[in-house]
């Protein structure tokens, strides 16, 4: 029989299944692969003190030096 919690566990990022609990990290209400948990920008893995611009998630340094990556999301967003 199917985990009843499978459902409930689906990742924000890749919107797939987090089967595994001791994958699942939550993050202002959204759950996340542990895999998944890092900067947008950089790759750097995250911990507690990471920002979030758009549904992205940024390391502080990433986030504070303006996250270029996700400047450019905006622009695109907005029409150019």
């Amino acid at each position: 029989m199917p985990d009843a919690d499978l459902n409930k566990n689906i990742c924000f990022r890749c919107k797939k299944p987090i089967a595994d609990k001791t994958e699942l990290l939550i993050l202002n209400k959204e759950k996340y692969h542990a895999f998944h948990f890092n900067c947008t920008s950089c790759g750097k893995p995250l911990d507690s003190e990471c920002k979030e611009l758009d549904s992205k998630l940024y390391c502080p340094p990433c986030y504070n030096k303006g996250a270029p990556s996700a400047r450019l999301f905006v622009i695109l967003q907005n029409g150019g």
